[in-house]
């Protein structure tokens, strides 16, 4: 199982060289790592009895549960088409699992595209209302953009 792993990891850097024009930053294991605004962002290849794709973010640390993070939560859920937001020891995590066998270049970049977006949507209001911090701080050029607009 583990050249299968290492095929599709291979596979899916290829494919994500192919949708975004250059070969992804990867973490020390190897799997591709990147920042979207204020959001940190992974895929991960795994084997739990069948092949997935793993394409997922952190979009808030150190929050504290409560019903009305969790009830925020289940409203972006409610939104979202395919990907899911969830809660767990003091991150909102945003997630999209793809089958090994169903990615090619359209479906990952999609669910990368999809994670990430709604990631950086989601982290700095969440991290305002019921505390807590982004992965990475607001670039000052979208808060000055933000400001202009208003």
């Amino acid at each position: 199982m583990e050249h299968e792993l290492r095929w599709l990891r291979a596979y899916v850097i290829d494919c994500l060289e192919e949708t975004f024009g250059e070969p992804p930053d990867t973490d020390g294991g190897g799997e591709p790592a990147f920042r979207q605004g204020t959001a940190a962002c992974f895929v991960n290849c795994h084997d739990g009895g069948f092949p997935v794709v793993r394409v997922w973010a952190v979009a808030v640390t150190g929050v504290r549960s409560s019903a009305k993070l969790l009830r925020e939560i289940n409203d972006v859920n409610a939104l979202t088409k395919t990907a899911h937001v969830y809660y767990s020891d003091g991150l909102v995590y945003v997630e999209q699992t793809l089958h090994a066998h169903g990615v090619d270049d359209q479906t990952l970049g999609q669910a990368v595209v999809a994670v990430s977006g709604v990631a950086n949507d989601i982290g700095s209001l969440m991290a305002m209302t019921f505390g807590g911090d982004t992965p990475y701080p607001a670039d000052l050029e979208d808060v000055d953009a933000h400001d202009e607009a208003a």
